[in-house]
């Protein structure tokens, strides 16, 4: 392989480019992408190794000698390493770096704002992240608060990194900005800035693409479960304990860090993933998702209803308190009681993006209360994910 070429490459949120052959060229990428936590994806309706397709996907034109990796710095560890071993095969060296950290250096910024698909990273000391779910202004304001107590730890400007291909990102970053006028100086970009590399030390230089301003005003549950990943994050501002995201196929939840989480494939029950209290076994979160009938609840609620009569056939008095029209945490919700020897399981059934998402809280009978915080905090946070 040549000693010369040093790839650089962008992985994440919206697409993967090749910044290192002339102008940054878009690869071909939405498939990768959107199976990267999964073991197989498909391709033209074929099954393909994950590994395998990403490989390809990362396959430079020229030979090469070492690869840099630019990825959301909220992505969870193990995509990072995923990339990682697919490059490998393609270079003796690679190495990886986040957006934030990149974003940080090019404009001389304390805070780093990274909206997704799904949620919005503020990196200051540390990664916290705000799920994208319920009314613009309520995200905003949350938004704005873990900014601001970022600025509080490590004071000066602020970089918004609002991804093109990310669906809202450019309206979202102007209500961001427009809230917290006039105290907050801030850059918006729309992709990152230019990159190049000196020996081997990367080199980033602001792009004609980023907009340096003063905060301006703006307009603004069943199925197979592939595979759980944990991103940890900070706590909510209105939380005393740490907590983490788990990313499970199509769905991250908000659940306690330091919980053990596990796959449940048999027994009885759908496939799921348990998220259980060190302290005490019989508190536990369970998480389970499918593809939605409809977009609605009224589409789920009556399949759910036949279902769970049906199973009352041969397990009497299991399911209770079936209410297709339910609420929890504020979210409208089907929600009913599972009856176990020993624990009762409160179910909540959300839609999302066309997923259905199902957070049953674990307790054991009388003890709801105990759980009641944790479990309407995931039933909050719960979403759909690209």
């Amino acid at each position: 392989m040549s000693v010369g070429h040093k790839a650089v490459i962008e992985a994440g949120p919206a697409t993967i480019r090749r910044r290192c052959c002339g102008d940054a060229e878009s690869i071909d990428a939405p498939v990768a992408l959107e199976w990267i936590d999964d073991p197989v994806g498909l391709v033209d309706g074929q099954p393909v190794s994950v590994p395998v397709l990403l490989r390809d996907v990362l396959a430079c034109p020229l030979p090469t000698a070492s690869v840099e990796f630019i990825h959301p710095s909220w992505w969870p560890a193990r995509r990072v390493r995923l990339l990682t071993a697919a490059a490998r095969d393609l270079a003796d060296e690679v190495v990886t770096r986040s957006r934030a950290t990149l974003l940080a250096k090019a404009f001389d910024a304390a805070v780093v704002v990274e909206i997704a698909a799904g949620l919005v990273a503020v990196t200051g000391a540390d990664v916290v992240a705000e799920p994208r779910i319920g009314a613009p202004d309520e995200v905003v304001d949350a938004v704005a608060r873990r900014i601001r107590t970022a600025l509080r730890v490590h004071p000066g400007a602020i970089v918004i990194d609002a991804p093109a291909g990310i669906g809202g990102a450019s309206a979202l970053s102007a209500l961001i900005e427009e809230r917290l006028r006039p105290e907050v100086h801030a850059t918006v970009v729309d992709r990152l800035p230019s990159i190049r590399r000196t020996g081997d030390a990367p080199v980033t230089e602001p792009g004609s693409t980023a907009r340096r301003l003063w905060l301006a005003p703006a307009a603004a549950a069943g199925g197979v479960i592939a595979l759980a990943l944990l991103v940890r994050y900070g706590a909510r501002s209105d939380s005393a304990a740490p907590v983490t995201y788990l990313v499970e196929s199509r769905v991250a939840v908000q659940v306690p860090a330091g919980w053990v989480t596990r796959r449940v494939t048999d027994g009885p029950g759908s496939a799921r993933v348990e998220v259980a209290s060190p302290s005490d076994p019989q508190l536990v979160l369970h998480v389970t998702q499918a593809p939605a009938v409809g977009d609605t609840l009224t589409a789920i609620a009556e399949p759910l209803r036949r279902a769970l009569q049906r199973a009352d056939t041969e397990m009497p008095g299991v399911f209770a308190d079936f209410d297709p029209a339910g609420t929890r945490a504020g979210r409208a919700a089907v929600t009913y009681r599972e009856i176990r020897d020993g624990h009762h399981v409160d179910w909540a059934v959300l839609v999302d993006r066309a997923v259905r998402i199902g957070i049953g809280c674990q307790s054991p009978p009388g003890g709801e209360e105990t759980l009641r915080a944790v479990c309407e905090e995931a039933v909050r946070s719960a979403h759909a994910v690209s």
